[in-house]
């Protein structure tokens, strides 16, 4: 699994965090995995998101995503083809 390898690699090159940011795509757990492990270490990482966009522009909703926000109840929906569709990890709710 790419997340293994990532994890392994951070291991054995011991990379500055600062130095470094990662830019994923692909399946939705594989992203999660890559983005967990990219907080624990404290490095940027953005994440293309792909969902099933049926109008393009919003009107549908069909591409919500849940993300964090500072005010209540501490999350909101953004859309992917409008909003997006590249994210930070450490807005995303992954459920």
């Amino acid at each position: 699994m790419v997340h293994e390898a990532f994890a392994q690699w951070l291991e054995r090159e011991k990379p500055i965090s600062d130095e470094l940011v990662v830019y994923a795509c692909g399946p939705e757990p594989m992203m999660k995995a890559v983005a967990d492990i990219c907080l624990a270490n404290r490095i940027e990482c953005q994440l293309a998101l792909e969902r099933h966009m049926a109008c393009g522009m919003g009107v549908c909703q069909g591409c919500a995503i849940k993300v964090k926000t500072d005010e209540p109840p501490g999350w909101m929906f953004k859309l992917v083809c409008k909003d997006g569709p590249v994210f930070d990890a450490s807005e995303l709710l992954w459920e």
